[in-house]
């Protein structure tokens, strides 16, 4: 099945839309890309499935309470058939009945369902969202826990363990005993890992000289599996940025319940070298070749993508888009006169091919191969600012930028904002903005030096740099290998006078 044109679709009809809120859309679609921790991206616009790095242009991540905050007790007044969201104090107006909920444990007169908030429309806006809310009912109490970042329950033992998160970062994982009749939940039993032994355990895991706070942006998910095939070990993955270099890294760990025994394993990138590997690059051909024809029986996706099978765009090319020196099979479809947006990416993985990356909707975002043979992302906004980062992808097939260019455009309209917005902008751009108000400007970003992280309390690994019309031309071709304005038809001339 092939996929049609929605991403061209929705890029035209964003010219019949207003331009107000530019410098809001350029932070949320930067956001976007900037985050980065799911195992295997699926979609650009998957909003929740990458991390804050702390080098947007804009915006300030929202604060998550400390478990003291995080519990709520249920009265007797609420109906026992569903709850009203509720985060240090504050109620929403959106009442959540169970049968809307996914029921996770059901036994033994204990009852656990989840709600995962996806949509910041769903809450106020100092809630978190893309957390769960886990509602509990055992004999001795009734509880609403918010926000939990992930949950795993073992359902023979009841269970119960979660991760927490304090301003989008990593604080614990903590064990709940939803059996215990001493109110426990409420407690939010014991910790079994913290922020500074992730970061330790971090550190000794790719064996740097770094100890203690070694790493920002920690961030950690469960590893679901079959309980029958991982008795009492509760397993995880992590990720951190190296204070001292800005770069990502990534390990497994494991826990076992019994001993309390931890086991780390650092997560690298496979590099295949030409000579030694051979047989495995003209394996991984025959297996590209199989696929361009149509023949995607044995090919890996995992269960919960499976509808993906067999969607494809119109024309395939074999780029290296992770630096391993494997090419992968990219399939994409035509948007403009050379460019082509990437609808899906299959990678060579011992013993055959997965599918490591699909573009599920059809959104005014995607990745595509530069006349250069670079990967790169672009996303454009309804108030036409845009951004376009060269990037690859990293050992967990996330993204992770190399470089990128803004065009952010503030309307003339002073209604667009609000006073309290205005004064935000200008903080945030005094040399644009700020200084000479409305109009399109041009950024250029680039990762912080050695010496500029060596001073870098605010932990932000990226430095934005204002430019001119005429460096943003020459910079977008030295990105990408193509003329700007000729790849790019749906931009009006009249923003570049």
């Amino acid at each position: 099945m092939k996929r049609g044109i929605g991403i061209v679709t929705a890029v035209l009809l964003a010219l019949y839309m207003t331009g107000c809120g530019a410098g809001s859309v350029v932070e949320e679609a930067d956001r976007t890309a900037q985050k980065g921790t799911t195992i295997t991206v699926f979609g650009t616009a998957a909003w929740e499935q990458v991390q804050k790095s702390g080098d947007t242009l804009l915006g300030i991540a929202p604060s998550a309470p400390g478990h003291s905050d995080q519990v709520k007790n249920i009265t007797q007044t609420e109906t026992e058939d569903g709850f009203v969201l509720t985060y240090q104090g504050t109620e929403t107006k959106h009442f959540f009945s169970v049968t809307d909920c996914d029921c996770e444990y059901d036994k033994d007169g204990i009852f656990v369902c989840s709600k995962y908030i996806s949509n910041r429309y769903w809450v106020d806006a100092q809630f978190p969202y893309f957390q769960y809310v886990l509602y509990i009912r055992t004999p001795s109490e009734t509880v609403q826990i918010f926000p939990v970042k992930d949950f795993v329950i073992r359902q023979d033992t009841g269970m119960l363990y979660i991760v927490q998160e304090e301003s989008d970062i990593f604080k614990a994982v903590r064990r709940i005993a939803l059996k215990d009749s001493t109110k426990a939940v409420a407690g939010l039993g014991e910790e079994i890992l913290n922020r500074h032994d992730l970061d330790a355990a971090m550190g000794t895991a790719h064996k740097l000289s770094i100890s203690g706070t070694g790493f920002s942006n920690l961030q950690f998910t469960f590893v679901k599996t079959k309980e029958s095939e991982d008795i009492g070990i509760l397993r995880g993955e992590a990720s951190g940025i190296e204070r001292a270099t800005g770069e990502r890294y990534y390990m497994e760990w494991a826990w076992e319940e019994d001993t309390k025994a931890e086991t780390v394993t650092p997560c690298v990138l496979k590099v295949y070298d030409p000579q030694r590997d051979a047989e495995k690059l003209e394996r991984c051909a025959r297996e590209f070749d199989r696929i361009e024809a149509g023949d995607w029986s044995d090919v890996r996706i995992d269960e919960e993508k499976e509808y993906l099978r067999g969607i494809s765009g119109d024309e395939w090319s074999r780029v290296d888009v992770n630096g391993d020196g494997m090419p992968e099979l990219v399939s994409a479809y035509k948007i403009e006169e050379n460019k082509k947006a990437i609808v899906s990416v299959f990678a060579y993985e011992e013993g055959g091919v997965r599918l490591v990356y699909a573009d599920e909707t059809d959104a005014m975002e995607y990745y595509f191969i530069g006349a250069n043979g670079a990967l790169v992302y672009e996303t454009v906004s309804s108030a036409l600012s845009g951004v376009y980062a060269q990037c690859r992808f990293d050992e967990k097939w996330n993204y992770k930028r190399l470089w990128k260019l803004d065009i952010i455009r503030f309307p003339e309209d002073e209604s667009c904002y609000s006073e309290e917005e205005t004064a935000r902008l200008k903080e945030r751009y005094p040399e644009s903005y700020g200084t000479f108000g409305s109009g399109t400007y041009f950024y250029r970003t680039r990762a912080k030096t050695a010496t500029e992280l060596q001073n870098n309390p605010d932990e932000t690994y990226w430095v934005p740099e204002l430019i001119t019309k005429e460096e943003f031309f020459a910079a977008y071709t030295e990105m990408t290998g193509y003329d700007f304005m000729k790849e790019n038809s749906y931009w009006d001339t009249e923003y570049f006078r």
